[in-house]
């Protein structure tokens, strides 16, 4: 009797033991009624179940790291174009709230950034949060969830196609349901059986522990990033805050126009490549494809200016080698000039805060000023060398001789050349008597008169070392 009752006791202590094991621990939800898809490093899990009840509704659990900047779940295509995107990202908080999500609808397409899609309705789900430092959504799609502009999705199709993607590992927070985004950072695409999950409506489960089941991973890549985009930096910068400047310490300091417009042929060249690559990049995202953003305006406005000064830059100078001076067009190339290496450069803040990236103002900012440190210390530097040469040649007396005709009060240091001065004799410079007999012309006799009005200039010869003597006038 006694050996029952204590069989009985343990009974009962290990049905308490196990029922406060439960409460503690609640199991979670059965997951074989649920699709799930997970990475292959486990940086993002999606659950996917359909209810009976309605048409037009789902439930879906998304998880990925909070250092991330946003992830995202894409449905019905496997290439972006016509998806429906379950995009997720950090609110900007009010006050001391912390990381309340965001969940954005959008769709797809094309091969470019998701536009924001209001028609998708939902409510979010208990266990939405921060858990093991991976933000969590739990979400029931109430309408506007299995067609969408541009596609749909079979709730009865055991190989619906969907693509993942995370963006790049930085702090993002935004309250803009349509906030520009950056480019993906890893990104995929994968095969999802969602006739198996049909049944009770209620939100799929996801953890560290979760594996893929009714789900089949196609392809998984890391390190996408916009060439075109980081390659239009390039160009731009290296043409407005580098080869442009140089053009014009080549010209001033190097006084070489040879090369001053070699220079700014290329200069033109690299700003047209980078122009194109900026433009093909802009079709990648919202904000850009309607080209009217202030970087985008300023953009136009700064190579149509530079194709100008380059054109006036080279009728300058066809002019200048025409000998007929500078003109009109030397002060109109100058400041065009001016005003594009200017407005080139502020642009450069621009674009960077337009892509997104404005931590790179910085690195721009400390370039200009390197640039514009060393080219005033060579500008300086050129000026006093300039001016200590000037005062060592004026403190050395060299001089040019004077002529005879200088006078004997004339001044040091420079003179004319003596034929170019004023009241020459004929002992300044030898001079050949030209005589004209107008007779003799007429073809008459050589009693005409003489004309001794006028002396022709006669260059001395080679071997006469202290120049040719001035020609005794002839009598008639």
């Amino acid at each position: 009797m006694w050996a029952g009752l204590s069989r009985i006791g343990s009974v009962a202590a290990g049905a308490l033991l196990l029922a406060g094991g439960l409460l503690s621990n609640p199991v979670l939800a059965d997951t074989d009624g649920q699709s799930t898809f997970v990475t292959e490093d486990k940086s993002m899990a999606f659950g996917f179940t359909v209810p009976d009840i309605k048409d037009d509704d789902f439930f879906f659990t998304i998880r990925f790291p909070k250092e991330y900047a946003w992830g995202a779940i894409g449905l019905g295509s496997e290439d972006m174009d016509g998806a429906l995107v379950l995009m997720v990202y950090v609110r900007s908080p009010p006050f001391l709230l912390r990381h309340k999500r965001h969940l954005l609808p959008r769709y797809a397409r094309g091969h470019y950034e998701p536009a924001y899609y209001p028609n998708f309705e939902y409510r979010t789900l208990p266990g939405t949060g921060v858990t093991d430092n991976h933000f969590v959504v739990s979400a029931h799609c109430l309408s506007g969830c299995r067609s969408w502009p541009g596609g749909y999705i079979d709730v009865s199709d055991d190989n619906q196609k969907a693509i993942f993607a995370l963006g790049p590992k930085e702090t993002f927070r935004s309250n803009d349901p349509a906030a520009p985004l950056r480019y993906h950072s890893r990104y995929g695409s994968f095969k999802i059986a969602l006739g198996r999950t049909r049944g009770a409506g209620d939100a799929p489960e996801v953890s560290d522990g979760s594996s893929n089941q009714g789900t089949e991973p196609h392809m998984q890549r890391n390190g996408r990033w916009d060439p075109k985009s980081t390659m239009h930096a390039v160009f731009m910068i290296l043409v407005f805050v580098v080869l442009l400047p140089l053009g014009v310490f080549i010209l001033r300091i190097g006084n070489s126009p040879k090369w001053h417009a070699v220079n700014q042929f290329i200069s033109l060249l690299g700003a047209l490549v980078g122009f194109a690559l900026g433009i093909l990049t802009s079709f990648h995202y919202q904000r850009s494809r309607k080209f009217v953003s202030s970087h985008q305006v300023i953009g136009y406005l700064v190579i149509a200016g530079l194709i100008g000064q380059f054109v006036v830059g080279v009728m300058h100078h066809i002019r200048y080698r025409r000998r007929e001076g500078t003109g009109k067009l030397t002060p109109v190339h100058v400041w065009v000039g001016r005003i594009v290496i200017f407005l080139g450069s502020i642009n450069a803040f621009l674009g960077f805060q337009f892509a997104l990236v404005s931590m790179y103002n910085l690195i721009l900012a400390g370039i200009i000023i390197l640039l514009t440190a060393v080219s005033c210390l060579f500008t300086f530097h050129q000026g006093l060398r300039s001016r200590i040469l000037r005062r060592s040649s004026a403190g050395s007396g060299f001089a040019f001789p004077k002529s005879s005709a200088s006078g004997a009060g004339a001044s040091g240091g420079f003179n004319r050349e003596p034929w170019r001065s004023s009241g020459l004799d004929d002992d300044a410079v030898p001079y050949r008597d030209s005589t004209v007999d107008s007779t003799a012309k007429r073809g008459g006799g050589g009693g005409g008169a003489t004309d001794l009005s006028r002396q022709e200039y006669s260059p001395p010869r080679a071997d006469w070392p202290h120049g040719r003597p001035c020609h005794a006038r002839e009598e008639q």
